[in-house]
């Protein structure tokens, strides 16, 4: 295994209670956030496969991924931990199903495609009860009994495109001023079956 030199991804998250909303500028969703996140592990799901691009601490994960049996095929390159996330992307995308007291960041780019940000707390009960019975054991066992945070990034098609974790998912959200930084890992999902974004500006 070839060992690589992985920038961790960082994250200095703050709150921000804006509506959701895109605009020709960020392409992204136009429905409120809350509709927009829970619509969007479903139709991501829908959308049949994935590449799955996968990175934290000085590890990547990339390859292909079965949206509708769950199963990836992923080389993994670098000398950390490739923790469950990113050697399973599948049960991010579940997690998120846990999604609550979501709020709008902003627009920003993933893998080239434009999307909007959203702040979520996932609650684990919430995420468990969504889940696929044949997954819900590998989510039980990634999730934490506490509800912890998370960043949601979803297209115009409503289709997840990244989701960011805190490595330590006990840390809190920083808030306000304070300067904390947390170590996170993003998955990435990109390169969908159907690419045109523009067949979706909100999830129905």
């Amino acid at each position: 295994m070839r060992a690589l030199t992985v920038t961790l991804v960082l994250a200095v998250v703050a709150w921000s209670g804006n509506a959701g909303c895109g605009s020709e500028e960020t392409a992204g969703p136009t429905a409120p956030a809350a509709e927009v996140v829970g619509a969007a592990p479903a139709r991501t799901l829908a959308a049949g496969r994935a590449t799955v691009t996968g990175a934290g601490k000085a590890v990547v994960t990339r390859g292909t991924l079965d949206l509708g049996t769950g199963e990836a095929d992923l080389d993994v390159e670098g000398d950390g931990d490739a923790q469950t996330w990113l050697v399973d992307p599948i049960l991010a995308i579940d997690a998120v199903a846990g999604a609550v007291n979501v709020r709008s960041y902003g627009g920003v780019q993933v893998q080239h495609a434009s999307v909007f940000r959203y702040e979520v707390d996932i609650d684990p009960a919430k995420a468990l009860a969504a889940v696929p019975a044949s997954r819900r054991d590998r989510l039980a066992a990634a999730l934490p009994e506490q509800p912890f945070f998370a960043d949601v990034f979803v297209d115009a098609a409503g289709r997840i495109r990244r989701v960011l974790l805190p490595l330590d998912l006990s840390e809190p959200r920083p808030m306000g001023d304070e300067k904390r930084v947390p170590a996170a890992l993003t998955v990435d999902f990109h390169d969908f079956p159907e690419e045109d974004q523009t067949d979706a500006n909100s999830p129905s």
